[in-house]
């Protein structure tokens, strides 16, 4: 089933949804309203799960390291090309000892 791209299946593409590479493309996007909702949703799922806490940089143990983030953005859609959900999830980046 082509769609015009080159190696892109037409499931594999979402009705043509702008999908962010970054933070900063999220928050400037036309859809930005969606993806910072799918932002605060991912955020508040965190902390319910207690992922991680939020602490004063001045109170963290002398041992605490910080660990770099960034997020990865995904479009979901249904069976008719349809956006379903945008959906954000915050990961770790890679870090050396």
């Amino acid at each position: 089933m082509s769609t015009g791209y080159a190696g892109t299946s037409q499931l594999e593409r979402v009705c043509d949804a702008f999908t962010p590479q970054s933070y900063s493309q999220a928050v400037s996007c036309a859809d930005k309203d969606e993806w910072v909702k799918s932002i605060d949703n991912e955020f508040d799922a965190m902390l319910d799960n207690k992922v991680f806490v939020e602490m004063d940089w001045n109170e963290k143990p002398s041992a605490a390291r910080e660990i770099g983030t960034g997020f990865v953005f995904k479009v979901k859609g249904d069976s008719e090309n349809k956006v379903v959900k945008r959906k954000s999830r915050l990961v770790a980046k890679g870090w050396n000892m």
